[in-house]
């Protein structure tokens, strides 16, 4: 076999596992996190049965489900007018459950409720400081999901949109798209060359 089939063989070969890396990487479907109220782990709070505990925390919009950091037996989350419960499983320190309907707007300083529904203790974790070090109430780390799983590629509209917060003016929504593309240009034409390179 001469070189140049060699290098047709092996790019061809590289192509190939790159594109089903990225596409077992992009098919990959989880449940996309809307927001989170960022508290590290920090200290506790213990609720005792019919115990309640209530935060302000905003709600984003497209909010399905809710992870927050606890252990104990069961447990009920409110917001407004939502309510779900759920069990705790033994050793773990967190709590899963999907609200009865999706938040539809974006709630801001919502009136977020955990009610000990077990017969044990209820121990929240979180923290009483936030990312920026400032001291306030105990507040109880929790994450906002989508109601349903996502593959991963359908988040770059989302990915697009969000680089240029923070950034440079200049940046939009068209800045990863055309990275994107130049990247792919340029290994289409490195490909390209390789292949109708002469022979040494």
């Amino acid at each position: 076999m001469t070189p140049r089939r060699w290098t047709q063989v092996a790019a061809a070969l590289g192509i190939a596992v790159v594109a089903i890396v990225l596409w077992r990487t992009l098919a990959h479907a989880e449940l996309p996190r809307t927001g989170t109220t960022d508290r590290a782990l920090a200290s506790q709070v213990t609720l005792s049965p019919g115990g309640l505990f209530c935060q302000p925390a905003n709600v984003p919009a497209g909010t399905g489900a809710a992870s927050f950091a606890a252990s104990g037996a069961a447990v009920r989350l409110t917001i407004g007018p939502l309510s779900a419960q759920t069990a705790i499983r033994p050793g773990t320190r967190f709590a899963f459950m999907r609200l009865p309907q999706v938040v539809r707007h974006t709630l801001l300083q919502a009136d977020v409720c955990m009610t000990n529904t077990g017969g044990a203790p209820l121990v929240l974790y979180g923290s009483t400081s936030d990312a920026l070090f400032h001291t306030g109430p105990f507040i109880t780390h929790i994450d906002w999901f989508r109601p349903s799983d996502e593959r991963r590629w359908s988040l770059g509209p989302t990915v697009a949109r969000r680089l240029p917060l923070m950034k440079s003016s200049l940046l939009g929504t068209w800045t990863m798209w055309l990275a994107l593309a130049a990247a792919l240009a340029i290994s289409a034409l490195a490909i390209r060359w390789s292949l109708a390179g002469r022979e040494t």
